[in-house]
């Protein structure tokens, strides 16, 4: 089924967009697997910390043998930055502190690395910027696993001062292959 808009074809059976809750919501049909995070904005400088819940909300027993093994895969790619082009490069997470089914991670995207939520360094980012400059970036965090989805991989971010006062993080998007959500 298609309807023309002012000229212009849209195939309704492929593509459909809502607006919800503040939340660009498109659908199309293609498969899911891999989830890319697109982060518009992070920094390193101490004072512009930015701290994101991951959630795997796809509670799946088959897809891992005990509580620590997980079939899901997380890395992460400076984009751009402020100061020279990003090496692009590819920097994979431990497997134990990936959102594997049924389990929640905080990231905080601080200085030159990327910390979980007792303060663990989970990949350095030292090799992307030179030391003692400051430097804003934006990355791209990829997560994949079998069920793997917009709709299962929920995040939520904010950006704090040191004592932990901050603003919702605003602009980042999650694609999946079906779907692209901004928030």
């Amino acid at each position: 089924m298609s309807k023309t808009v002012k000229g212009v074809l849209v195939p309704l059976a492929l593509a459909a967009v809502f607006i919800l809750a503040g939340v660009l919501y498109l659908h199309t049909d293609t498969e899911a697997g891999t989830v890319t995070i697109t982060l518009p904005y992070l920094h390193t400088s101490t004072g512009m910390v930015t701290y994101c819940m991951v959630s795997n909300t796809n509670f799946d027993n088959s897809t891992r043998t005990d509580n620590t093994t997980s079939d899901t895969t997380v890395t992460f790619k400076v984009m751009a930055t402020e100061r020279g082009a990003a090496s692009q490069t590819t920097h994979t997470f431990p497997a134990t502190y990936t959102p594997r089914s049924g389990v929640m991670q905080m990231y905080a995207f601080r200085q030159n690395g990327i910390y979980n939520g007792t303060g663990v360094q989970v990949v350095s980012l030292s090799d992307e910027f030179p030391s003692n400059v400051l430097n804003a970036y934006s990355g791209k965090m990829t997560i994949t696993s079998s069920t793997a989805s917009c709709q299962t991989i929920t995040l939520a971010c904010m950006q704090a001062t040191t004592d932990m006062s901050g603003k919702r993080y605003v602009g980042y998007t999650c694609s999946d292959g079906t779907n692209i959500l901004s928030y």
